[in-house]
């Protein structure tokens, strides 16, 4: 945005309020499902391969929830080690400019408190209406107290405290958080598969009810699926997914899925919890996805929850924004709503970069596993 832009022309402040989009029974196992161990037919190559790629399509673009509602946390561990962190702040002494300063109060925390937590909801009971709340579990400096997402028909909206932004479907923010939205599905209900999506398959290996299955794109990028499979349910079950980006001085990423149970309000095998790590010894990255339930929601309900917000009037779970910021980004314009319901002020604005950083509760590896693209908007009050 422009440095000389009017007072309302922006609605959020850079480094104080950052919010995320785009990390989400019975049946308890501990290990294998139930039928692992069943007499169903012999694994073959071509029924594996159905499988795997009926179910990756599915992980790429998953289907609608329908009338429920998916609970999840994002749980974001310490990236250092309390030995590295002294060593940060060995090697920032002096230096206020140094990268690993604004890291080094994060650590602190994480280690002082434990990892980080984002607390989820998604509803989706349709492919263009649905809606993705994230919060975080305790007050956090420089992280807003919510931010919510959601899709209307062809109406986009972001809400957060005192702000609603509207946009339309199909710009680069809005399809980063779509594409966060079904990471979150993905990983709960589809094994991951969906990462790779450019892969093509080039080797694939069973042994008993074992498998693995290779795959690279022409960039480079390599992506190893490990799993079982049950011959009882006639399915396979996604262990681990690696992913290995082209320049070998990268880390490998790594999805670790289970236990698995079946949801009773959903009726299928869902994954209770997926754990991400990257990088190797004392700054490893972790994070760790926890499905916490999943309920169902009245009709009517889930209509008011789908409703596009607005300053002034009452959302169904936030409530009444009594007055605040709205920002049209189609149009260019943010209009200060005062507490009559009153346009107190108008200002055009440049619309964001399509590059622009996330705004999220989730923090940076958030970015790796959920989504990476979204929009910065400043506020000046």
């Amino acid at each position: 945005m422009p440095s000389d832009a009017p007072a309302c022309a922006g609605v959020l402040q850079t480094g104080a309020r950052r919010w995320f989009c785009f990390v989400l029974a019975t049946c308890v196992l501990v290990g294998w499902p139930a039928g692992v161990l069943g007499q169903g037919g012999e694994l073959t190559r071509e029924k594996l391969l159905a499988w795997f790629e009926a179910e990756r399509a599915k992980a790429i673009d998953p289907p609608p929830l329908g009338n429920v509602r998916l609970d999840y946390e994002v749980r974001e561990h310490a990236y250092a080690t309390p030995a590295l962190l002294a060593q940060w702040k060995r090697e920032v002494e002096g230096r206020p400019e140094h990268p690993k300063r604004q890291l080094i109060p994060v650590v602190e925390r994480r280690l002082r408190d434990g990892p980080d937590v984002a607390i989820g909801s998604i509803w989706r009971p349709g492919a263009d209406a649905w809606r993705q709340n994230l919060e975080p579990s305790r007050p956090t400096p420089g992280v807003v107290a919510f931010g919510d997402i959601g899709q209307r028909g062809d109406q986009h909206w972001r809400l957060f405290e005192d702000t609603v932004v509207l946009e339309k479907p199909g710009s680069p923010s809005v399809i980063g958080e779509i594409a966060g939205l079904k990471n979150v599905m993905a990983l709960f209900l589809h094994g991951g598969l969906h990462r790779g999506r450019s892969g093509k398959i080039n080797s694939l290996e069973i042994t008993g009810t074992s498998w693995t299955i290779e795959a690279a794109n022409d960039n480079g990028w390599s992506w190893t699926y490990e799993g079982w499979w049950d011959s009882e349910l006639e399915r396979g079950f996604v262990r681990r997914v690696e992913e290995r980006p082209a320049a070998r001085d990268s880390s490998a990423r790594v999805w670790d899925f289970g236990p698995y149970e079946v949801d009773p309000v959903l009726s299928r095998w869902v994954a209770t919890r997926v754990d991400y790590r990257t990088g190797e010894g004392p700054e490893q990255s972790r994070m760790e996805h926890v499905l916490v339930g999943v309920h169902e929601v009245d009709k009517s309900h889930m209509a008011a929850l789908l409703r596009v917000p607005a300053v002034g009037k009452n959302d169904a779970i936030r409530g009444v924004i009594a007055s605040g910021f709205e920002q049209d980004v189609g149009q260019g314009v943010v209009r200060r709503i005062d507490e009559a319901g009153r346009v107190a002020e108008t200002n055009r604005i440049a619309p964001p970069p399509p590059s622009s950083p996330v705004l999220r509760i989730v923090g940076i590896v958030a970015a790796v596993a959920i989504v990476v693209v979204l929009i910065w908007m400043r506020v000046r009050r």
